[in-house]
């Protein structure tokens, strides 16, 4: 898609009070969202927004900033799943106020785990383990372990099952169809129109 379509695009979705969370969740992701819900708070913070999701997810700390920005708006958010909800897409759903998703939508909480990127500690200078900053490792991780405590615990608010029953349904992996997202609490309704 090119920058001018892209541009317009976006700008008829907002005029309709509708932003679009798809591809990877990231900062240029963030950014979009938080700055497209601050314009439409800004506009009317009393009528509905449409948030329409379609992602696989993506960076764990900005997809919960993203479910931040989501939940703290003061006009109500709508989440409307179109395709994926998948990891931290499927957290930020929990964000909004109401949680909708097309017939053919899926929904996975797959097994996520805090995991160090080691690129980030190792690089072509780096010729002894003693030259990897252990320390930095261990704060990260204790970061993605507190981060990993708080999506479970947002899962859990929602949907009103207990912290054990969603890192059951999270370890298993499955990709969930509406129809089981609906059974177990991670969206409140199936539609058959979106926009």
């Amino acid at each position: 898609m090119n920058k001018q379509y892209y541009e317009e695009f976006l700008k008829t979705l907002l005029e309709k009070r509708q932003i679009p969370l798809q591809g990877e969740i990231n900062r240029e992701c963030f950014e979009m969202v938080n700055h497209s819900l601050m314009y439409l708070n800004a506009k009317d913070s009393n009528a509905e927004i449409k948030l329409l999701i379609n992602s696989d997810g993506g960076n764990t700390g900005y997809g919960l900033a993203v479910y931040d920005a989501v939940f703290s708006s003061s006009a109500p958010v709508t989440g409307i799943v179109l395709g994926p909800a998948h990891s931290m897409a499927a957290v930020v759903l929990q964000g909004c106020t109401k949680r909708k998703a097309t017939p053919h939508s899926n929904i996975c909480i797959h097994n996520i785990s805090p995991k160090v990127e080691m690129s980030l500690y190792v690089d072509d200078t780096t010729s002894l383990v003693g030259d990897i900053d252990i320390d930095k490792i261990q704060r990260s991780l204790l970061r993605d372990i507190e981060n990993l405590r708080s999506i479970f615990r947002i899962f859990s608010k929602r949907t009103g099952l207990s912290v054990p029953d969603i890192i059951k349904i999270s370890n298993s992996g499955k990709i969930l169809t509406a129809v089981a997202a609906l059974e177990i609490g991670l969206i409140d309704k199936i539609i058959d129109k979106a926009m």
